[in-house]
C-alpha cells in the first residue's frame, strides 16, 4: 500500500530533503511517520483478519530515484523512519526515464535501496525517446531493460502502472 507518495523535494533546497506540502507546514516531518502508524493500525491491526500477520505491506514511493541527489534525500528519509521504528515495509521507485538514461542509474537506485532490507517496487516505469519516430531504437533499448531488471527477485516484483504514453513515450 502506497502510504506516502512524492514527499522528496526535487532540489536540495531544504536540509531535510522534503517538499513543503500542507501536511508538512502543519505537522512537520512527523506527518510521514504518523501516516505509516495510522495505516499500520488500520490495515494490519483493526481491520486485518485475526489469523493474518501484517497482511498489508506499507510503502513510501517517489520519482526520480535513479538520480543520485534525490535518491540520497529519499534514502536518508527512509533511514530516519527506520531509526524511529516507523512501520515501513517497502520502498517504491517511479522511473520516468529517457533512452539516454544509463541503465546503471536504475540499478544504482535498486542497489542503494536494497541496503535497508525492505521490499522494493518499481511502481511506475516509462521511457521517452525525446522525439517521435524512433520506434526501432526504442524497441532495441527496451529489450535490454528487462534483462537488467531481472536482478530484482521475482517475489519482489509488482505490477507496473502504465501512463505517460505519447508519441515519444514507451511505457513498460
Amino acid at each position: 500500500f502506497d502510504v506516502v507518495n512524492e514527499v522528496i523535494n526535487d532540489s536540495a533546497a531544504y536540509t531535510d530533503g522534503l517538499r513543503r506540502s500542507e501536511w508538512y507546514r502543519i505537522l512537520g516531518e512527523e506527518y510521514i511517520g504518523l501516516a505509516f502508524e495510522y495505516a499500520d493500525e488500520a490495515f494490519n491491526d483493526e481491520y486485518a483478519a485475526s489469523t493474518a500477520d501484517r497482511p498489508v505491506k506499507l510503502f513510501i514511493n517517489d520519482y526520480n530515484t535513479e538520480q543520485s541527489g534525490k535518491r540520497g534525500r529519499y534514502l536518508a528519509l527512509v533511514g530516519r523512519l527506520l531509526d524511529a521504528d516507523v512501520p515501513i515495509d517497502g520502498i517504491g521507485h517511479q522511473f520516468h526515464v529517457s533512452l539516454a538514461t544509463p541503465i546503471a542509474d536504475l540499478e544504482a537506485a535498486l542497489d542503494d535501496a536494497s541496503e535497508y532490507g525492505l521490499l522494493q517496487a518499481v511502481t511506475e516505469f516509462d521511457v521517452t525517446t525525446g522525439h517521435p519516430g524512433v520506434g526501432g531504437e526504442v524497441h532495441r533499448s527496451g529489450l535490454l531493460l528487462p534483462r537488467r531488471l531481472r536482478r530484482v527477485p521475482l517475489s519482489r516484483r509488482r505490477d507496473v502502472l502504465h501512463h505517460r504514453l505519447g508519441p515519444d513515450g514507451w511505457s513498460l
